[in-house]
């Protein structure tokens, strides 16, 4: 099959998926079970009317009916964001109870219902009236299904059709699943304050777009940069029709030019990296004159194209371990953090180069072997160098990863020992332990001694009554007691840290521990398993000597005590039993690490097997399978986490 004819057909299949999402979605409409048809106002079939202090009760009956969207027309208002409750009565089954926080900018508000034989509604509404109520039962032709199912069309054919290229350019397989489902999820994120900490990073970056000069932006920009009733998750849209009431309301009273409010931030330079490529954006964007909505857009895609890049150098650069690096890029965690305002997509990323450099300067790229003897080769000079300078740039938003700096210390561990033992002397040895400690010395000297050395007397307001004095004379004053207290948590939060959802599935309030969806993790889980299986598969022949793993392994834990440490100083109230603040997102750089050393431990399996008849050959088939069926699943699991989380959510 000539390429031009698989792209004619990729191009089809897209079209085709998107055409099948729509007509799917509008199934009801399409065989007439979607009546009455059109618009129809309920007014009439209000049989009681009551109201109770701030809650007004409105109860409706009627002949069974097919619902798909119910929306209604809101009058005066005693609080901000109005809170909407219905209770569905269906033709012989038990009533079902849907809520809702309307947006505090919308003057009415449109519910997804999409059931059939609803007899009546039980509507409880608090903090307004209700001027009129009415049912929309037509196609909506919505453009995100359409979108949606291309997008899965799209990813799946090229994968497909293109998969003898693909099965050895790992990097490029992560190029289009990011890309695709990256922009799925960009695209159908609210235009409002949507991710973790939104308003602060936000900030930072409004800051840098605006320099040299100052911004003078209006009510409702002010809103999303500061924290205040507007920042629930509850209240972002909830439907098609409320998602666009949001964007022209943003566009019509978001003004960044000759607003009332003079912006004003301090932004802390060590994050500045990390901002650029939104600040970039943001500035263009400005420079062009594009409404608010789609300076919020290109900035976070700005965001997103940045991580996608440094996922795609690192993947590509990486001499082992492509497989679990694609998966764990994947994480819909970090493609979620990478579609909004966040410095962690760039730590991710440069950690992540840092760790693909570190490992192609030690590892042969032919034989998979560490490399004895003193850097002398230019090219691994350079590697070397380029690892500690990405390491470098993800720990200056975040020093408490600053131990991954020295990892790569690791080869060069057993000749110092050897050294020490007066042995002869057979690696890298002390000079690359002290190029690595300089950089980490640096490091912990800019950000984390001057807490130790003089603290705050508050810490983050988030956490409460914080004060960083009082947590650090506490450590100093019982350090045993904080040992005990810092290692029992660290035990139970093991799952959360490197298996369980909060470091694989979960999206801010989208998809969080206070819902009752918990995202896919557990086929993450069993991805992450099945990834750690490429040394076996792909009959690689690396080693890793056992120094080596126990220096990377401490190193892991250099950087979790540290994670733990300064929550417990800037979030945690003095007092407090528990570590307050610590979520699993911040051990995702530490997992690529962790998983590459347990997968490690198959290589001796590898080795018996490849010495059996045609075990090689085995190895190369099965191998090329793996490779297909992981590609296919992690595109898969993203492109359903992303439609269930987000176009479910917020675009039908």
């Amino acid at each position: 099959m000539s390429k031009r004819l698989k792209i004619f057909i990729v191009l089809l299949t897209a079209l085709a998926a998107g055409l099948f999402g729509v007509l799917f979605y509008d199934l009801p409409h399409i065989t007439g079970r979607a009546l009455p048809k059109g618009e129809m106002i309920l007014d009439d079939h209000v049989t009681k009317r009551s109201l109770d202090g701030d809650e007004l009760r409105l109860e409706l009956s009627f002949e069974p009916m097919y619902m798909d969207k119910l929306k209604l027309e809101l009058g005066a208002r005693s609080s901000i964001s109005p809170r909407i409750e219905i209770s569905i009565l269906r033709e012989g089954e038990e009533p079902e109870l849907i809520s809702d926080i309307n947006p505090f900018s919308l003057d009415r508000e449109v519910l997804n219902i999409r059931q059939d034989r609803v007899t009546g509604l039980d509507i409880s509404v608090r903090g307004c009236d209700v001027e009129s109520i009415s049912l929309i039962n037509r196609p909506s032709l919505n453009p995100y299904v359409f979108i949606c199912g291309a997008a899965l069309g799209l990813c799946i054919s090229i994968l497909i059709l293109f998969r003898a290229y693909l099965a050895k350019r790992l990097e490029l397989c992560f190029l289009i699943i990011a890309l695709t489902m990256g922009g799925l999820m960009c695209g159908a994120l609210p235009r409002d304050k949507i991710g973790y900490d939104d308003e602060e990073h936000l900030k930072a970056v409004l800051d840098m777009a605006v320099w040299p000069g100052s911004a003078h932006i209006s009510d409702t920009i002010y809103s999303q940069l500061s924290v205040n009733e507007f920042s629930s998750i509850l209240i972002t849209p909830g439907s098609f029709e409320e998602m666009r009431d949001v964007d022209a309301y943003l566009a019509g009273t978001g003004d960044y030019r000759s607003g009332s409010h003079v912006f004003d931030h301090y932004l802390m330079k060590n994050r500045a990296p990390a901002y650029g490529a939104m600040a970039l954006a943001m500035k263009l964007s400005m420079l062009l004159g594009l409404s608010w909505p789609l300076v919020i857009m290109a900035a976070r895609a700005a965001n997103l194209l940045m991580y996608i890049i440094l996922m795609y150098i690192a993947i590509r650069k990486i001499p082992v371990g492509k497989l679990l690096l694609f998966v764990i890029g994947l994480f819909p965690q970090n493609i979620f953090m990478a579609c909004t305002f966040s410095y962690d997509p760039f730590v991710t990323g440069c950690l992540f180069c840092g760790m693909a450099f570190m490992l192609s300067a030690f590892l042969s790229s032919s034989e998979k072997e560490i490399r004895p003897g003193v850097i002398t080769d230019r090219s691994l000079v350079r590697d070397y160098a380029l690892s500690a300078f990405f390491m470098f740039l993800g720990c200056l938003p975040k020093a408490v990863y600053a131990p991954l700096l020295l990892m790569l210390c690791a080869p060069a561990v057993q000749p110092l020992i050897d050294r020490l033992r007066k042995k002869r002397d057979e690696g890298p040895g002390i000079s690359v332990f002290l190029l690595s400690a300089l950089v980490f010395a640096i490091l912990v000297a800019s950000f984390i001694l001057p807490t130790v050395i003089a603290p705050s007397e508050t810490g983050d307001l988030r956490g409460g009554a914080t004060s960083e004095v009082s947590q650090v004379g506490y450590i100093l004053s019982d350090p045993l007691g904080y040992a005990g207290l810092l290692i029992g948590q660290m035990i139970s939060w093991i799952p959360q840290c490197f298996i369980g959802p909060d470091c694989t599935t979960f999206m801010g309030g989208i998809v969080s521990g206070t819902t009752g969806f918990r995202g896919f993790w557990i086929p993450y889980f069993l991805l992450i398993l099945g990834s750690c299986l490429e040394p076996l598969m792909r009959g690689m022949r690396y080693h890793m000597k056992a120094m080596e793993k126990l220096w990377i392994l401490l190193m892991i834990l250099g950087s979790s005590v540290l994670i733990w440490t300064s929550m417990y100083v800037a979030f945690t109230e003095p007092g407090a039993d528990s570590i307050a603040g610590v979520q699993g997102r911040y051990f995702i750089p530490l997992m690529f690490p962790l998983y590459l050393v347990l997968s490690s431990l198959l290589l001796p399996l590898n080795e018996r097997i490849r010495s059996t008849e045609g075990g090689a050959a085995k190895l190369e088939t099965a191998g090329g399978l793996w490779y297909y069926l992981m590609m296919i699943a992690a595109a898969l699991l993203l492109w359903l986490s992303i439609t269930v989380t987000v176009i479910i959510k917020f675009c039908l």
